[in-house]
């Protein structure tokens, strides 16, 4: 089995959205800085997300692959995003020094889970008169 990056490539005029998938490893980080320079170069660019959802695998050499479109984002004064990111990835990416590039963490609110406060109070009930009648 071998382990490949798919890149796929969606975008507005002036956006670009970079979409990953796959293992993004030592023997094909290298794609990753190549195509982004190549449509920067090509295009008018303001703002790049790089979409890593669906990396499952990512070592240190893919971690400085994303670390370097960042720096050359910066370079030309370009908006550089991470808008989604797989777990395994996330980890990698913080491990290896670009932990400033991640987006934060999304943590579900779990409010489905509780019953609905509805504001009435429940006091247990007095007890009777010992002789048995009203007070």
């Amino acid at each position: 089995m071998t382990d490949d990056i798919a890149l796929r490539l969606t975008g507005t005029p002036g956006v670009l959205r970079l979409a990953l998938a796959g293992a993004l490893l030592e023997a094909n980080a290298h794609r990753l800085p190549k195509v982004v320079i190549a449509v920067l170069r090509r295009h008018r660019i303001t703002a790049i997300e790089l979409d890593l959802a669906a990396v499952s695998r990512l070592d240190g050499v893919g971690a400085a692959a994303v670390r370097l479109c960042a720096r050359e984002a910066a370079r030309r004064a370009i908006a550089f995003t991470i808008s989604a990111c797989s777990a395994p990835a996330r980890h990698s990416l913080a491990r290896h020094g670009a932990a400033s590039l991640l987006p934060p963490p999304v943590v579900p609110r779990h409010t489905w889970l509780h019953r609905p406060h509805t504001g009435t109070v429940c006091r247990p009930r007095r007890p009777l008169n010992p002789a048995g009648g009203p007070r």
